[in-house]
């Protein structure tokens, strides 16, 4: 069952994600928000885990989640606001606390922190 839970907050207009629980987490250790370049997480894409947030993606796997994220896990107790900008600059995405997502639109992130 897919359930409206994600927060997408632009400058301008809030708009409304489907996501889907987090449940079948895959590779995704508890505590840990997990992105992927895949439109469904899998253990076959790249991926990556943070604790406590990129301020530049480009930074992380050759650059390619930047810009490039499609798929999401967030394993936390905390919410999560994804950047359109390195340095937490431009367009923000809000993530719910142990939620998840695929098929992730839009795919422009370029920093990430719990929030």
């Amino acid at each position: 069952m897919i359930r409206a839970s994600v927060l997408a907050v632009a400058v301008s207009a809030a708009t409304l994600v489907a996501a889907a629980p987090a449940e079948a987490a895959g590779p995704c250790p508890s505590g840990y928000f997990c992105i992927s370049e895949a439109d469904t997480f899998s253990d076959g894409y790249h991926w990556a885990k943070f604790r406590y947030g990129a301020d530049n993606l480009s930074q992380f796997l050759g650059g390619s989640l930047n810009d490039n994220v499609r798929s999401f896990i967030n394993r936390t107790n905390k919410h999560w606001c994804l950047y359109e900008h390195a340095y937490y600059e431009g367009d923000v995405v809000g993530v719910l606390p142990n939620d998840s997502g695929d098929y992730f639109r839009p795919t422009w992130v370029s920093s990430l922190k719990a929030c």
